[in-house]
């Protein structure tokens, strides 16, 4: 199936229909509706681009990169893009890449169920490559609603970026055949030299047509990197000075995300802190789950042991309990400067099931009865300061019917109080998880979606 039979043609109506389109439970649009949306704001800014590759296999097969070379003057209108998206029901998720002067933001869709990301790589300077944008964008045709790169440009891209890599996609080599056979071996060949700089060996485009490229791509852009390279020494040392303060700028605004889940007993914390995990780590470098506090201070065959039924045991005393929570605090502290903040520089997932804040509404668990304004300050204190709390609440019913660990007044009591923290915190959000466990991991997914979003920050690259 080619794209003009996938996406409808271009209309004044097309964004209405995209965003009518069906979206699953946590409002989030489906795979082919989000495109049409990004397609749509295109085309509602007058932002000229041209997918580089891969865009035949828009039916086939769900991507999870799509390549888009941008008119450099152009650049100035992506905020305008990232806020039509938002209003029209996306959540894109800024994030920079250091691997060329591009903008990258993460779509997230649902399909059948299951949250996935689009990375979309926004291309404005291919010059340590050997390729003008410029000419990228001359030679564009028009499929349906979106725009494409020609075959022979789609091709000479291709060469030029993987050239240079150390690694080949596995769809690289079958998208090479195909632009082999419709180019013509004379035409692939007169690219190729354009690119490298000489002319190729037979056997590299004879290796295109067969569909096994990939090491004699690599072999070919290995003869030639230093050349290319040396043409753009001055913008490369730029890059990499840049990207050698990348560990620096990332130590004082970590990418990654420090998430606490709280709730009563019953609300579903651990499911939901496992559903999360295994969805969003690979949006992050992987993900790490605590229950509680880091356990620094205790020895780590302890730091699983069960707290059993801590409401029937009796509170310590004011001192106690005051040296208690300082204790707990002392050990978030120690745990966030050896542990999760590196985890959060190299853009990991934390994820607490409980947290110190936890203390506040629930001052039994943990044995507590000192001051609730001792609590209040020493939970402003707790790192980090941009940590983000789901709040879980359910039905009495149905958390009664999930645990029975908590009597009827108490568990009331307590939805109450979590209620009332999540006005007190600015960063904790409210989350309904009486339902079905996919609807409540969708209400989670939605909640970490908008909060990622709304911290993503449009920020210039070095030219």
């Amino acid at each position: 199936m080619d794209a003009e039979t996938y996406l409808p043609e271009a209309t004044s109506g097309a964004l209405a229909a995209a965003v009518a389109g069906t979206q699953d439970p946590g409002g989030i649009p489906g795979y082919s509706e989000l495109l049409n949306i990004l397609f749509a704001v295109f085309e509602e800014h007058s932002v000229r681009y041209c997918v580089l590759h891969s865009w035949q296999s828009f039916a086939q097969e769900k991507l999870n990169l799509l390549d888009i070379v941008l008119h450099p003057r152009d650049l100035a209108d992506l905020p305008n893009v990232v806020h039509s998206l938002r209003k029209h029901g996306c959540l894109p998720l800024r994030r920079a890449d250091s691997a060329a002067r591009s903008y990258c933001i993460e779509l997230p869709y649902f399909q059948d169920g299951v949250l996935s990301f689009v990375r979309v790589n926004f291309i404005c300077d291919l010059r340590v490559e050997g390729v003008e944008v410029e000419t990228l964008l001359a030679g564009r045709l028009r499929r349906s609603d979106f725009w494409v790169s020609s075959p022979a440009n789609e091709f000479r891209y291709l060469l030029a970026r993987y050239g240079l890599a150390a690694t080949i996609p596995g769809n690289l080599e079958r998208q090479l055949k195909l632009l082999v056979e419709e180019l013509g071996p004379p035409q692939a060949e007169s690219i190729a030299e354009e690119v490298f700089g000489s002319k190729p060996q037979q056997d590299f485009i004879d290796s295109c047509l067969k569909g096994c490229a990939a090491e004699a791509l690599l072999r070919l852009g290995k003869q030639t990197r230093w050349n290319r390279l040396g043409r753009n020494l001055a913008r490369l040392v730029r890059r990499v000075l840049w990207q050698s303060l990348t560990p620096l700028r990332y130590w004082f605004h970590p990418p990654g995300l420090f998430l606490v889940i709280l709730g009563p007993d019953g609300a579903g914390k651990s499911t939901i802190a496992q559903r999360v995990g295994e969805t969003f780590g690979s949006l992050f470098r992987g993900y790490r789950m605590f229950h509680c506090r880091p356990f620094v201070l205790r020895r780590i065959k302890e730091a699983h042991r069960p707290l059993g039924r801590p409401h029937q045991q009796p509170a310590r005393g004011a001192c106690l309990s005051m040296g208690f929570l300082l204790g707990f605090l002392l050990d978030c502290w120690l745990g966030y400067v050896l542990l999760t903040k590196i985890l959060l520089v190299r853009s990991g997932l934390v994820i607490f099931d409980r947290y110190l804040h936890d203390v506040l509404v629930d001052p039994a668990r943990y044995r507590y009865g000192g001051p609730r304004w001792l609590a209040l300050l020493f939970c402003r204190l707790a790192p980090p300061s941009d940590s983000l709390f789901l709040v879980l609440d359910a039905d009495e019913e149905v958390m009664l019917c999930r645990k029975r660990d908590l009597p009827r007044n108490e568990l009331r009591r307590q939805r109450k109080a979590y209620h009332e923290f999540t006005v007190a915190f600015p960063r904790a959000v409210l989350v309904d998880s009486s339902d079905n466990i996919e609807q409540n991991s969708a209400n989670a997914f939605r909640a970490i979606l908008e909060h990622l979003s709304q911290r993503s920050e449009f920020c210039p690259l070095p030219g």
